[in-house]
């Protein structure tokens, strides 16, 4: 369950990163 877990905020920091930056 932990192994999940990681691997979302691992996917999960790029993805909010992006955001961020301008389309």
């Amino acid at each position: 369950h932990q192994e999940w877990e990681s691997q979302i905020e691992m996917w999960q920091h790029p993805i909010l990163q992006d955001k961020r930056l301008p389309d």
